[in-house]
């Protein structure tokens, strides 16, 4: 072992391209980006305030934003707490601003099962929503 470290983080990787890239290699997209939201946090968590997930409300939102709200709200939710104080905090006051944009504040994390993926986090929770749709554990939000 290198260095004497034992990397303890997942890692995920994503294919991302047009329809007619998929078309043009015989491949079904497992998943469609209806929105995008980019934010940065600017008071962090390590600030006095603490953070107040204003970012990460602002980015659900701007994705959201093109969607017909609530007939197309989020069923389904994946997200990094792992009991960190902090992240549930930011969860909390996350809820009382962007709710409009999920059908339940109901979440599933990965801590208790594969564990807690770092920095992987977006690129997991991006392939086991997809997977959950194809597989039918969670309702498809734009059934075919």
């Amino acid at each position: 072992m290198r260095g004497g470290f034992t990397p303890g983080e997942a890692a995920g990787c994503l294919v991302l391209g047009r329809r007619r890239l998929g078309a043009r290699l015989k491949r079904r997209p497992l998943a469609t980006i209806s929105g995008v939201g980019v934010h940065q946090e600017t008071q962090l968590r390590d600030s006095d305030a603490g953070s107040f997930g204003l970012a990460l409300s602002e980015a659900v939102m701007d994705a959201a934003a093109g969607l017909d709200l609530p007939a197309h709200a989020a069923d389904a939710v994946y997200c990094d707490i792992n009991g960190e104080r902090y992240r549930s905090e930011e969860w909390g006051l996350f809820a009382t601003r962007a709710h409009a944009a999920l059908r339940s504040l109901q979440y599933q994390t990965f801590c208790g099962s594969i564990g807690d993926v770092g920095a992987a986090f977006g690129a997991i929770a991006s392939i086991v929503a997809a997977q959950s749709f194809a597989r039918g554990y969670a309702q498809d939000p734009a059934p075919s």
